[in-house]
């Protein structure tokens, strides 16, 4: 799914329910957050967010046991959850260009 370059201000809670989907492109564009539904995505393997407004991240985000590639640099970030320990297939994680004050 490929929704670069707009200018969207929040994803749906229904994002959820796109249980096929395997890669997410929304970056460049105003998110502020992303709906807890996220770690309902069983298949993502590819998570771009980059370029947005993202404030935080919801726990949720590991439960994504697929995820390879996660990008989320150029936002606002100034933590990220501890779920993030449990991604084991993460190759690939940028954060760079956010506000993070510190990694747990």
């Amino acid at each position: 799914m490929d929704l670069s370059g707009n200018q969207l201000r929040s994803i749906p809670d229904s994002i959820g329910q796109l249980s096929k989907l395997e890669g997410m492109d929304i970056s460049r564009n105003q998110l502020r957050s992303i709906p807890d539904s996220i770690g309902k995505l069983s298949k993502l393997e590819g998570m771009y967010l980059f370029g947005n407004q993202l404030r935080s991240i919801p726990d949720s985000i590991g439960q994504l046991s697929k995820l390879q590639r996660m990008h989320l640099s150029k936002n606002q970030l100034s933590s990220i959850p501890d779920s993030i320990g449990q991604l084991s297939k993460l190759e690939i994680m940028d954060l760079s260009e956010n506000q993070l004050r510190s990694i747990n």
